[in-house]
């Protein structure tokens, strides 16, 4: 989906050299697009932290799901896992088209503090990681090839994918409201890395989601709610991997909406949150 042109950065307000934003990044799938929303020099820091991810820590699963991307020809066509044996053999195995599957990591943050306060730490609290495969059985991989364990390496940057959480979270509060409905917004500063709070404003969603939610949230492979607290707090709530059942929620604090700015004229209803469920 196009959006209206913005006609300024939504990061730092330049009007000059703006570039199109995807809102979820393109190599995921995304799809919408704010149209003249950054300018170059911004996209350059949020390509930044995009790809730390996109090619980093997800670049075998997005070859795997035939993800888009921008380089094709980069994309990763062999797979290869590294493997003990139940005698005691550490081998490789170069997969089949057949036996090809992938995991993808997904940290896993405390809520933010905004929403559970407690002592300010700088970066955010990585409280875990939950790992989620994809492709071809794994038992059957196992038992044709007599293995007792499969072994690799996970690697988190720093703190790009959180902010790649915040940046997707602004882009979607943007699409919904206009960049003019804010009376304040929290997470730029984090996104341009001109503040190490991006723990504040970004972390875990705890809350139980409802089944019907869930059950919508399948049929695309990037899914996002927003809804207002009792304070107008602009909440966006995310899931990549939408299709997968063990893909986690999200949840980002993004900012505050303008008094007087009707929610249901974006079109929608917006879901209601509230801080004492965090």
């Amino acid at each position: 989906m196009i959006h209206s042109p913005i006609n300024q950065c939504i990061y730092c307000g330049s009007m000059t050299n703006l570039t199109d934003e995807h809102i979820f990044p393109y190599g995921l799938g995304g799809d919408d697009v704010l149209p003249k929303a950054s300018c170059k020099k911004c996209a350059e820091i949020t390509g930044g932290f995009e790809q730390d991810v996109l090619r980093g820590l997800w670049w075998l699963t997005r070859a795997l799901l035939s993800f888009p991307s921008r380089r094709p020809k980069e994309m990763p066509s062999t797979f290869t896992i590294q493997a003990e044996t139940k005698d005691g053999k550490n081998i490789e195995i170069v997969l089949t088209e057949n036996e090809k599957f992938s995991v993808a990591g997904f940290p896993e943050y405390a809520s933010p503090i905004f929403l559970a306060p407690r002592e300010f730490a700088p970066g955010i609290v990585m409280t875990g990681h939950r790992i989620v495969g994809f492709g071809n059985s794994l038992e059957e991989l196992a038992k044709k090839y007599n293995l007792k364990s499969i072994s690799g390496t996970i690697n988190y940057k720093g703190t790009s994918f959180a902010r790649m959480l915040a940046k997707i979270a602004y882009g979607v509060a943007v699409a919904r409201f206009g960049i003019e409905s804010f009376e304040e917004i929290y997470v730029t500063d984090c996104i341009l890395n001109k503040k190490d709070d991006v723990g504040v404003w970004v972390g875990g969603d705890y809350v139980e989601i409802p089944q019907p939610q869930l059950e919508a949230e399948k049929k695309g492979r990037n899914a996002a709610s927003i809804g207002l607290d009792k304070d107008r707090n602009i909440l966006v709530r995310i899931r990549l991997f939408s299709f997968s059942p063990y893909s986690p929620g999200y949840i980002i604090v993004v900012g505050k909406l303008l008094r007087g700015i009707s929610v249901e004229k974006s079109g929608k209803v917006a879901e209601t949150f509230s801080k004492a469920n965090y």
